[in-house]
């Protein structure tokens, strides 16, 4: 196990939530073993979906500890394989391999992993680009029952699994979904894209109630407010100076104990960048900014 925020607590949680399991609580709220002994409604405001994962890979005959790194791993492996779904629907072979490699080795990704160890916000860069791969789909799809029906069932499953993987993330892309469903239906100018779309992605609010309707009724139960504590969790503690963003990567080893690494783009980024912005540029001059979508 890497040196981490993050890491042993995912491990712990796993191991209760395979406990409850073997008792036989499939949807449990409490997690009666953690914080010493005196349990604490842990399932009931934190989404649960990576645990299950790392249970699974331990009833398959993995230890905890290989399980969830045997986890991570193949949620590294899974986030490239979605990029290059989504992407290859519009650009083709090359493009989406392309998309797969800098999405599986981006610096965020990297830093999720290695540094904080946090596996359900990993596990849930998987489902994004599954669900505006869903969202291109089910819009190409028009009026065809037979290719429209197998999209409009990937989009809720693809929405439900990243809210029960990880609800900020959940939270926060889903105005990315709701922004490119209203572009992919003026596009084509189609209300019936919008309406299926819309009635996809609440089927999935709708298959998590279960999970986010008792955090939202009962967050008055617990000591919500102690979330918002500087220097972590509060936003205007988290800004970084120019410099900082723009400063040499520097080393650091994983295996020891680190301070957290700088959050920067950095030049060599900015240099890897530069060919998009030209070719940007290039095409601004130009006056064509049209994108061949393959249909």
């Amino acid at each position: 196990m890497t040196c981490s925020d993050d890491g042993p607590f995912h491990l712990y949680r796993a191991v209760q939530l395979g406990a409850l399991l073997e008792a036989g609580h499939w949807f449990p709220r409490w997690a009666p073993h953690m914080a010493q002994g005196y349990g604490f409604p842990f399932f009931n405001f934190y989404a649960p979906l990576s645990s299950y994962f790392v249970v699974l890979l331990h009833r398959l005959g993995l230890e905890y500890p290989a399980a969830l790194k045997v986890a991570f791993a193949l949620a590294i492996w899974l986030a490239g394989c979605a990029a290059f779904l989504s992407a290859r629907t519009h650009w083709g072979e090359r493009a989406g391999l392309v998309a797969g490699v800098a999405y599986l080795f981006a610096p965020y990704l990297a830093y999720d992993v290695l540094f904080r160890a946090n596996f359900a916000e990993t596990l849930a860069f998987v489902w994004p680009p599954l669900i505006l791969w869903a969202l291109q789909k089910l819009a190409e799809a028009g009026e065809r029952m037979n290719r429209r029906l197998p999209s409009f069932l990937l989009l809720p499953f693809c929405y439900t699994a990243l809210i029960l993987t990880h609800n900020i993330f959940a939270l926060i892309a889903s105005p990315l979904f709701a922004g490119y469903l209203a572009m992919q239906a003026w596009q084509r100018r189609s209300w019936a894209v919008l309406i299926q779309g819309g009635l996809a992605l609440a089927l999935g609010i709708g298959l998590t109630t279960y999970f986010w309707l008792p955090a939202l009724a009962e967050r008055g139960l617990v000591h919500s407010d102690r979330l918002l504590v500087p220097p972590i969790f509060t936003w205007y503690t988290n800004f970084i100076t120019a410099g900082e963003l723009l400063g040499w990567p520097r080393a650091a080893d994983p295996l020891l104990i680190n301070p957290s690494p700088a959050r920067m783009i950095g030049p060599v980024i900015l240099l890897f960048g530069l060919p998009a912005l030209i070719g940007l540029a290039w095409r601004a001059r130009r006056g064509d900014w049209r994108l061949e979508i393959r249909d």
